[in-house]
């Protein structure tokens, strides 16, 4: 058993150059032409998977297929757009990560004590790292202008109250001086005394958007040449066809039809590509525009002095940083649409053009566009059901975007799969609240007349050519052929042509009632009767209070009073004086017998 993905792998291994991209396109396009043989919603047996990869890598090495080729350039271009654009948000996550990492680190580092030097010094040394990661070249004169401004608005003394910050803090402080830093260098750029290896971005990307925009818009006006030409081919072998010339035209048309819708998609493309530079251009000037005047505010400010207020100039500084992270967020972009252009210009004309050959005159075919190819509208039998209309747009009203991405249905069904822009300016038909734009006022009375026939049909003739598919923007009614899808990878359940089945269920509540729960319930009985003799006790009880005369209506209220101030005197000299002690005591008492105990007084000077 093998899926989708290993065949796509054995694939790419027959077929050498191959993209995944292209293959797995293919392979949703070989399965929805066979029917049922080829079921990629389940596993295919050895055999299947063998014998559908066989048919993939058969129709890959066709040479000169214009429809491959068509299918190749829709799969190319998109895988190629989300390729490009993913790379340079990937490389903006990788930097932003790389800056995360250390901004973590460097909040949780905290010294043991205000002499512990080792710890503050790699705290230093960690936050210059830190700065230095907005320049992808370490060279030395980059490292000694970024340490003096780094000195001049973090020095080293304000490690301390730095350490003591809260993480939050932290890490918004570590911003602000990565973005003031850098708008320092900004700054020493445009007045000529630093900024080493800083692009001049706002420069280089107005410079690129002119170039790309130029190169889109010129792309785009011959591959508008080659559509109108190509039509004309067209609608010249048609009307050979129509008078009888079969033998030499019916191969020719089909070859026409497939050069033309290769045509409108490269336009289609080119005109996609041509919008995102136009809307980038704009962001572009304005963000420039911002850059200048805070720049300009900036050198007004500072001018030649030689210290300026500091709450002034960082803030300055900080939003310069921001505008030129813009800006070059911007300017990746920019590059990464030019990369996108250059492999569409791969597939501009990759098969050998009818013009190329003595098939068919450029110059004999000119104009031919302009006779209709279609039948008179009475001559059709009209809808009884129908409720198509014809809408007038208003002059000064904003055109709506028409179905089928402004082909005309009736030419694509009457003449099998011709491309035709609709005109818009005579009206566009309603049915079904969708707008159609049609080639001519007779096509419109066709629609109008009949619009089952032509909804319907543009159905069959995309069958036949799955290239009009992602043209037409016909993704929701075949989603088997999704260009988008099938670069996904992502599995379909049923095919357009197979029977539409739906596994339907229904489910009702266990409990229709919403719980109401009693969480003081309780149903044990020696708990119910405690909790009746607590109850039946209270009714003897009394909860009384007293409060008295001082207390009543007092509020707490505090004093403060001032202690006198300690005074003291002093005189010329210092001295110090003793009281004499006076002592009492009985003598006489030991010794001879005969003499008499009496009381002495004795005054002490010590």
């Amino acid at each position: 058993m093998a899926e989708k993905n290993e065949i796509v792998a054995d694939v790419c291994r027959k077929v050498k150059g191959s993209s995944r991209e292209i293959v797995s396109l293919f392979c949703e396009i070989v399965a929805f032409e066979s029917g049922d043989k080829f079921d990629l919603t389940k596993k295919l047996s050895d055999d299947e998977a063998a014998d559908l990869a066989n048919h993939v890598a058969d129709r890959l090495k066709e040479k000169n297929d214009v429809g491959a080729e068509t299918l190749k350039m829709q799969a190319r271009f998109h895988s190629a757009y989300a390729e490009e654009l993913e790379n340079v948000e990937s490389m903006h996550r990788l930097k932003q990560s790389a800056m995360d990492e250390l901004r973590q680190d460097i909040v949780k580092m905290k010294p043991t004590s205000e002499t512990d030097f080792e710890t503050i010094s790699m705290l230093h040394r960690r936050i210059f790292s830190f700065l230095m990661l907005a320049y992808d070249e370490k060279l030395s004169a980059v490292e000694r202008e970024v340490a003096a401004a780094m000195e001049s608005v973090f020095p080293r003394a304000g490690l301390k109250s730095f350490v003591a910050l809260s993480v939050s803090d932290k890490s918004n402080q570590l911003m602000e001086l990565f973005n003031i830093v850098f708008g320092i260098r900004l700054f020493n750029k445009e007045v000529g005394k630093g900024g080493v290896s800083i692009d001049n971005v706002p420069q280089n990307l107005l410079r690129d958007c002119a170039s790309l925009t130029a190169k889109l818009e010129e792309e785009t006006r011959a591959a508008m040449t080659q559509i109108t030409s190509t039509t004309d081919a067209a609608c010249f072998v048609a009307q050979k066809l129509s008078e009888g010339d079969e033998e030499t035209m019916n191969q020719r048309l089909g070859r026409v039809k497939m050069e033309l819708i290769h045509r409108h998609q490269y336009y289609h493309f080119l005109s996609s590509l041509l919008d995102e530079i136009n809307a980038t251009v704009a962001n572009a000037e304005e963000m420039h525009e911002r850059y200048s005047k805070q720049m300009k505010d900036l050198t007004t400010l500072v001018g030649g002095r030689s210290s300026v207020p500091k709450d002034q100039v960082y803030p300055k500084f900080d939003i310069l940083a921001a505008t030129w992270m813009r800006l070059d967020a911007l300017w990746q972009t920019v590059k990464a649409f030019e990369r996108i252009f250059k492999c569409l210009q791969s597939y501009k004309e990759p098969f050998e053009s009818i013009f190329a050959g003595n098939d068919i005159d450029a110059d004999a075919v000119m104009g031919a566009s302009e006779t209709s190819l279609l039948p008179e509208a009475g001559e059709e039998a009209a809808d009884e059901n129908t409720s198509a209309m014809i809408v007038q747009i208003k002059e000064g009203e904003e055109v709506p975007v028409p179905a089928l991405h402004g082909f005309c249905p009736v030419s694509l069904v009457e003449q099998r799969g011709l491309l035709r822009r609709g005109q818009t300016d005579k009206g566009m038909v309603l049915n079904e609240q969708s707008l159609y734009a049609c080639v001519d006022d007779n096509a419109q009375r066709l629609l109008v007349r009949n619009p089952t026939k032509y909804t319907a049909g543009v159905l069959s003739v995309v069958k036949d050519l799955p290239q009009l598919v992602h043209l037409l923007r016909l993704d929701a009614n075949f989603p088997s052929l999704s260009v988008q899808r099938a670069l996904a990878n992502e599995p379909v359940k049923t095919y357009s042509h197979r029977p539409k089945m739906v596994d339907a269920d229904s489910q009702t509540p266990t409990h229709f009632v919403e719980k109401n729960i009693d969480y003081s319930y309780d149903w044990n009985e020696w708990n119910l009767r405690r909790r009746a003799l607590q109850l039946a006790d209270l009714r003897n009880k009394a909860t009384v209070s007293t409060q008295s005369n001082q207390s009543h209506f007092r509020r707490d209220v505090d004093t403060q009073h001032y202690s006198p101030r300690q005074q003291a005197t002093q005189t010329m000299k210092e001295s110090s004086t003793n009281v004499p002690k006076n002592e009492r005591t009985l003598v006489g008492g030991r010794g001879n017998p005969e003499n008499r105990v009496k009381v002495v007084n004795m005054q002490l000077e010590l």
